[in-house]
């Protein structure tokens, strides 16, 4: 049996295209995956993007990349942040339009008769990534008392966020600001289940084309005349299937690397 005969069958012929498409999909998944990470590491090294809320002091989070102390406003949903510009009463917060119309006026939070907390506004401020803090003066931040403690940290990478997760998920309530964490983690995930997925069905495509290609030629090989013992298939069978799986593969590599990843990232 002549072995271009067997690589070029019908059934391999479809299998090739398969697999060159299966390849091609599963590198622009792979590199949808990287980019995704890299995007969602940048946003968790570089923006102060968790609030971790404790009942104790803690000095140093091991998973943090930085750490700044903050505190909560009760019955609000803002932060105190020490701005070392400010001095006393003074205050900047997030220019959204009922901060604007205060400037030059007391600020009270929340907007009630009794506020919990209130400085002298005397001016508006926009930091990247971050949403519903009020900077204030170093004396007027410690003067004011929680219940708990909170700090606003980075982290280096994934790896780091889960281990935070994971180790203070009993003990530490964890806010998210900004860009919506829960959403960018579930990109990631998205992406590596996907990616994962494809390259299991790789796999088990190789195995069927194996077994099919191990059965074809065991059952067409003839049998020796004089130990009427089959004839070894074995280079027929590997050959065959390295030639079927790895040449389409590698065609795919090729087409996204040279054509194909360009239009992508037009």
């Amino acid at each position: 049996m002549k072995l271009k005969n067997i690589i070029f069958r019908k059934i391999n012929l479809l299998y090739f295209l398969i697999l060159f498409l299966l390849g091609t999909s599963t590198l622009v998944t792979l590199y949808s995956y990287i980019n995704t990470r890299e995007s969602f590491e940048f946003f968790l090294r570089e923006l102060p993007s968790l609030i971790v809320e404790t009942d104790k002091n803690v000095t140093k989070i091991e998973e943090a990349y930085t750490q700044t102390e903050i505190k909560a406003v009760k019955d609000s949903s803002y932060y105190l942040i020490i701005d070392e510009n400010l001095k006393g009463n003074e205050c900047k917060a997030i220019p959204i339009p009922d901060i604007i119309n205060k400037v030059g006026q007391t600020l009270n939070v929340p907007d009630d008769s009794t506020p919990n907390f209130s400085c002298d506004l005397v001016s508006t401020t926009t930091v990247s990534g971050v949403t519903d803090f009020i900077y204030v003066s170093k004396d007027k931040f410690e003067s004011y008392e929680t219940d708990k403690n909170y700090y606003l940290i980075t982290v280096k990478d994934i790896k780091t966020y889960k281990k935070l997760l994971k180790k203070y998920d009993l003990t530490y309530t964890f806010r998210f600001i900004g860009f919506n964490i829960y959403d960018q983690e579930i990109n990631v995930n998205r992406e590596f289940y996907s990616l994962i997925s494809k390259v299991l069905m790789i796999l088990a495509l190789i195995v069927v084309i194996f077994m099919n290609t191990r059965g074809y030629i065991l059952s067409n090989t003839k049998k020796s005349r004089s130990k009427k013992k089959v004839e070894s298939p074995t280079k027929n069978i590997v050959i065959t299937t390295l030639v079927v799986t790895v040449v389409p593969l590698v065609l795919s590599y090729v087409f996204v690397e040279t054509f194909l990843l360009g239009i992508i990232q037009l």
